[in-house]
C-alpha cells in the first residue's frame, strides 16, 4: 500500500497523527522523486548534447514535457555563437508523460 492509501485509510479510520504523519511522508517522497526525475533529465539533455554539432540539440530519451522544459537552452547558446539555424533531433513522442506535464498557460 502507497503512503497516500495509507494516510486516507488512518484518516478514515479517526488516527489523524498518524494519517498526518503519513501524508507528510508522503508529500516528501514525492518531492525527492521529482528531484530526482529532474536530475536525471538534465544528465541525459547534457551527454546527448555532447555528441551534437553545433547547430543542433537533441531530445532522445526525454519526455515531451522535459524536452519542453529545455528547449531554449539551445537556441540560446547558438544565438551566441552566430549560428541562424537549428536542428533538433527527437524520438518517440511519450503522449502519456506529455498529458501529465502540461500546464495551462493563459497567453497560449
Amino acid at each position: 500500500m502507497n503512503l497516500a492509501k495509507a494516510s486516507m485509510l488512518a484518516r478514515l479510520n479517526g488516527n489523524k497523527k498518524s494519517a498526518l504523519s503519513l501524508h507528510e511522508m508522503s508529500k516528501a517522497f514525492r518531492q525527492r522523486q521529482r528531484q530526482l526525475n529532474q536530475m536525471a533529465s538534465k544528465m541525459m539533455f547534457r551527454e546527448n548534447n555532447k555528441k551534437c554539432s553545433a547547430d543542433a540539440t537533441d531530445h532522445h530519451e526525454l519526455y515531451a514535457c522535459e524536452a519542453l522544459a529545455r528547449k531554449n537552452i539551445r537556441p540560446l547558446q547558438i544565438t551566441h555563437s552566430g549560428n541562424d539555424r537549428l536542428r533538433t533531433i527527437v524520438g518517440k513522442i511519450r503522449f502519456y508523460s506529455y498529458i501529465s506535464c502540461w500546464r495551462h498557460s493563459p497567453d497560449a
